[in-house]
């Protein structure tokens, strides 16, 4: 795979982006303009940033895109970050549990998937020490 739109993904997803110098687990809220960040020294715990998407650093931009050979722009805050190139990248889903069956079917659901979603009116988000 050589690119994803953001919103094509479901919250909880994590996206692991392998740059020339750094990998980072971006993992997808509610709203696809906003997303947990962690890798780099930048982003040494979850932290909420903007994503704006994928750069040429010389003013092109797909906004809402990663896309391989290309950096990714977001902002933490105040501050604008622009990775180096995307060498690749890889999408991992939400570890599933099973509830437990009181008489029914077992049913399935994203596990934590509240954490990620958990956001207050500055869109940072709550994410628990165990996360």
């Amino acid at each position: 795979m050589k690119e994803v739109a953001i919103d094509s993904l479901e919250p909880g997803t994590t996206l692991v982006v392998h740059t020339r110098n750094t990998c980072y687990r971006f993992v997808v809220l509610h709203d696809p303009e906003y997303l947990l960040v962690q890798g780099s020294t930048l982003f040494p715990t979850a932290t909420a940033v903007r994503f704006e998407g994928a750069t040429d650093g010389a003013g092109a931009q797909k906004p809402g895109w990663v896309i391989v050979g290309l950096a990714v722009r977001m902002w933490a805050g105040r501050k604008r970050v622009t990775s180096s190139p995307v060498r690749f990248f890889s999408i991992e889903t939400m570890p599933v549990m099973s509830m437990p069956d009181h008489g029914s079917s077992t049913e399935c659901i994203f596990q934590d998937r509240h954490r990620a979603s958990v956001w207050l009116r500055d869109h940072s988000a709550y994410v628990p020490a165990n996360a």
